[in-house]
């Protein structure tokens, strides 16, 4: 019996270890996480408009599911849509 057991652990070591709650980095996801001035003010923690970009994802991959996350990326739209409209220039 001890064969058929090493063989299968030895095969799927991992499928038989408890899960893990930990977090991870998506690498596959390129865009920095971006919180500014006025989203960390709204929130009451002024100083997450200071973190360095990379600490920032390193936060979002503990609470991926979090509403900070939507309400920062809320309030970067409604900026981008208040600025003036500007036309493209044609070739």
């Amino acid at each position: 019996m001890d064969p058929i057991w090493v063989a299968s652990a030895w095969k799927f070591p991992w499928r038989h270890r408890p899960p893990q709650r930990k977090p991870r980095l998506d690498l596959t996801d390129t865009t920095l996480v971006s919180i500014g001035g006025p989203v960390a003010e709204a929130i009451c923690i002024p100083g997450l408009a200071s973190l360095p970009q990379e600490v920032l994802q390193m936060v979002r991959s503990y609470i991926p599911s979090n509403l900070l996350w939507r309400y920062s990326l809320i309030q970067s739209t409604a900026e981008e849509m208040s600025r003036p409209f500007q036309k493209p220039l044609l070739a």
